[in-house]
C-alpha cells in the first residue's frame, strides 16, 4: 500500500509576542505582533482548520523568550501546532530562550529547529562559517535537548544553491524558508507566510493566493533562480 501523503499545512513565520526588548531595531519590530494580535490570529487559525481541514502551523524564528513566556501557553491554549526556531549562540543571553526553555518548549510538545548560530545571512558565510552555521549549531542544539534536530529554518529567508546543498549534505529533513505559499505535501523546502504588526490576518485569502497560477509561477521561479545562484 503506498504511504499517504503528508496532510497540506498553511505555515506563518512569527518572531516574538508582546512588547519587543529595548534592543530591537524599528525593522524589527515590524514582526512582533501584540498579545491581542496573536489571540486573533490563532482564534482566526482555529476557526480556519475547522472549516476547511487544513491545519495552521505557528512557526517563530529568532528564540525569543517571549516563544515560552507569551507564545507556548497561548498556542496550547487555542489548540494550534508550533515549532520554534532557536539561534543557538544566543541561548542564555537577555530577552532569548536558555537551554532550560528550550527544553520545556520540547517537554510541553513543541518542536525544536535550528535557526544556525549568530542569526547572519547564510548566503553572505562560507567555509568554516557557514559549518558553523549549519552542523555546529545544530549539534549544540542537539547536546542541549539530548534528540536529534531535523528541522532548519533560514535566517532573513536568504538562501543559494550553496546553502542549500550544505543543509541536504547535513542531513535536514525539511528547510523553512519565507517565500509565501502552501508547499505541496513532503515537500523539502517549505514555504512559509510572513506576518507583520501590521497586516491583516485572511487565512482564506492567504490559501487562495497560494493557489494562483501567476503566484505559484512567480514563487516557483524566484525560488529556482535563488537556488542556482
Amino acid at each position: 500500500m503506498d504511504k499517504a501523503a503528508p496532510p497540506l499545512e498553511l505555515v506563518l513565520s512569527l518572531h516574538g509576542i508582546g512588547t519587543g526588548p529595548p534592543r530591537a531595531s524599528a525593522d524589527e519590530l515590524r514582526y512582533w505582533l501584540s498579545v491581542d494580535r496573536f489571540v486573533e490570529c490563532l482564534s482566526l487559525a482555529k476557526a480556519f482548520t475547522s472549516r476547511t481541514g487544513i491545519t495552521v502551523l505557528a512557526t517563530f524564528d529568532d528564540g525569543n523568550r517571549s516563544d515560552l513566556l507569551v507564545a507556548a501557553p497561548l498556542l496550547r491554549q487555542y489548540g494550534v501546532p508550533g515549532a520554534f526556531f532557536v539561534c543557538a549562540g544566543r541561548m542564555g543571553q537577555p530577552n532569548y530562550l536558555d537551554a532550560d526553555d528550550v527544553r520545556e518548549l520540547v517537554k510541553q510538545g513543541f518542536v525544536v529547529g535550528s535557526h544556525g548560530m549568530d542569526h547572519v545571512r547564510w548566503t553572505s558565510v562560507k567555509g568554516p562559517g557557514l559549518h558553523r552555521e549549519i552542523v555546529e549549531a545544530r549539534l549544540k542544539l542537539e547536546e542541549t535537548l539530548d534528540q536529534e534536530i531535523p528541522i532548519a529554518a533560514l535566517p532573513f529567508g536568504a538562501y543559494n544553491r550553496r546553502v542549500l546543498a550544505a543543509l541536504r549534505d547535513a542531513g535536514f529533513l525539511s528547510v523553512f524558508c519565507s517565500d509565501p505559499g502552501v508547499s505541496p505535501p513532503g515537500a523539502w523546502l517549505r514555504r512559509r507566510w510572513t506576518l507583520r504588526c501590521s497586516e491583516r490576518f485572511d487565512f482564506d485569502k492567504m490559501l487562495l493566493r497560494s493557489g494562483a497560477l501567476s503566484h505559484r509561477a512567480s514563487v516557483t521561479m524566484k525560488a529556482m533562480l535563488k537556488a542556482w545562484r
